[in-house]
Parts: C-alpha cells; structure tokens; sequence
C-alpha cells in the first residue's frame, strides 16, 4: 500500500522520479521520500555537479570515485597510525583505475563512513591532513 499524496490521471505524468530516503516506520512498514518530475531532475543535476568536483578532487573518472575514495580513506588511517608512531608519511599518491556503476555518490558515502551530504568534505579533509603531515 502506497500513498504519495498526490493523484495523477497517467503515471507518465509523474515523469522521473528519485528516491531520497528510505526509513523503516515499524515491522512491515517503510517510508519512502522521493522527488519527480522537475524537482528530480534538479537533485539529479546537484548530484552530477557534486560527483563532478569530487572527480576533480580526486583527479579520476566518475565512475572510478569509490575506489579512489576507499584508497584515499586507507592512506588517511595509514598516516593518522604514522604521525602517532613519529614516522615518517609519504606524499599522497593515488592511483586506483578500478570503475564501479550504480549510485556512485552513495558507494563513495559507504566507502569513506560518512553520509552522502559529508563526502566532499571528508575527501577534502582526508587529502589535507596527509599533506600536512607529509610536509612536517
């Protein structure tokens, strides 16, 4: 049983429609947030923007961003283990060519622990701290 509240004479009049979020309620029972027709299109066109400057950032394909993520998130913990030891910490390299399809944003979310609205800003903080500790 469903209800999105609002009542359409033909399905085509929804046009693309894009789930948000998903909760369970209770036993059974799930909410689904989701947005169609313009206001799907725009999250769309936001998470093509925000998927474009994270390739940047990480100096890759779109579709290569999990993995470089992933590598980036196993070269921070390696650096953080590093500085607490004294050690030395090499400069940042990463070099990951492995490509992934799907949700890209939310495969990068699950790769580096935070939530999708979090990854640019974790990646920017990651590659931060292993350059500045690189260069003490």
């Amino acid at each position: 049983e469903a209800c999105g509240g609002t009542h359409l004479n033909n399905t085509i009049e929804a046009g693309r429609i894009v789930i948000i979020k998903s909760s369970k309620v209770k036993d059974g029972i799930v909410r689904i947030t989701f947005a169609a027709g313009r206001a799907a299109e725009k999250i769309l066109e936001e998470e093509k923007k925000e998927l474009d400057k994270i390739a940047k950032i990480l100096e890759c394909k779109v579709s290569q961003i999990p993995a470089r993520a992933k590598e980036l998130f196993e070269a921070w913990k390696k650096a953080k283990k590093s500085k607490k030891k004294g050690e030395k910490i090499e400069k940042l390299q990463l070099k990951s060519t492995k490509e992934q399809k799907g949700a890209i944003l939310l495969q990068t979310a699950k790769e580096l622990q935070t939530q999708p609205q979090h990854v640019i800003k974790t990646i920017e903080r990651f590659k931060k701290d292993i350059e500045k500790w690189s260069s003490e």
